[in-house]
Formats: C-alpha cells, sequence, structure tokens
C-alpha cells in the first residue's frame, strides 16, 4: 500500500521559483532580441547599398539620407555624424558607429556597434 505524505506545500513553491525564473529569461529575450535583430538587418541594407552604389557626383550624400531613412525605420539611433559614406578611387566604404540602450529594471545596458562596409563600384 502506498503512503502519501505530507508535502507542506514544497511542490508549489519549487513550481512557482520554476515559473519566475522562465518569466525572467523570457522577458530578458524579448528586451535584448531587438539588440541583435536590427543591427543585422542594418548591416545588410549596408552591405547591399555598398554593392549597388554608383560614383555619380553627389551620390554618396543622396546614398546616406537612404541609410540615415532606413536606420530610422529600424529604431536606430544614428544620425549623419554616426554614419559616414565614402565614395573615392571607385570603391564605396561606408561607416556606421552607434549605441544602442536595453532599458531593465534592474540596470541600463549598451551595445555598441561599429559596422563597416566596403566595396568596389562597377560601372
Amino acid at each position: 500500500m502506498v503512503k502519501w505524505r505530507d508535502e507542506k506545500g514544497e511542490g508549489a513553491l519549487k513550481f512557482i521559483i520554476v515559473l519566475i525564473i522562465i518569466g525572467l529569461a523570457f522577458y530578458l529575450l524579448a528586451k535584448f532580441f531587438p539588440t541583435f535583430w536590427k543591427p543585422y538587418e542594418f548591416k545588410s541594407t549596408l552591405k547591399q547599398e555598398a554593392m549597388s552604389a554608383s560614383s555619380r557626383p553627389g551620390y554618396d550624400k543622396e546614398l546616406q539620407q537612404r541609410l540615415l531613412a532606413k536606420a530610422q525605420e529600424l529604431g536606430l539611433k544614428i544620425d549623419s555624424s554616426n554614419l559616414s559614406v565614402e565614395i573615392k578611387n571607385q570603391r564605396v566604404k561606408i561607416v556606421a558607429d552607434y549605441y544602442m540602450e536595453v532599458q531593465t529594471p534592474f540596470h541600463t545596458f549598451q551595445r555598441h556597434f561599429v559596422q563597416e562596409v566596403e566595396n568596389p563600384i562597377y560601372q
């Protein structure tokens, strides 16, 4: 015959602790995921724009404006001082240097990104 022991709530306490840990893990994942995805997507845009670059006069300013618009669309805090587009000697070089902040109730984290793309211009 099986005897049932009084658990005195021990199983319920462990269950609540596990739920809290899992909830905290999902919360942190939801907070930090954009800091991995958005820079990846922006880097992809930088590569595409560098591959399709032109050497016509004024194209560097036009390209910079398009990239700033894409950064704003993604919610990245990039302005013209953080983004340089240089076209010379049939090469395009794009450098984006920016920070992303993740605010949690405990601490504000800053992730620093320097994304650089260089590509020859094919006419």
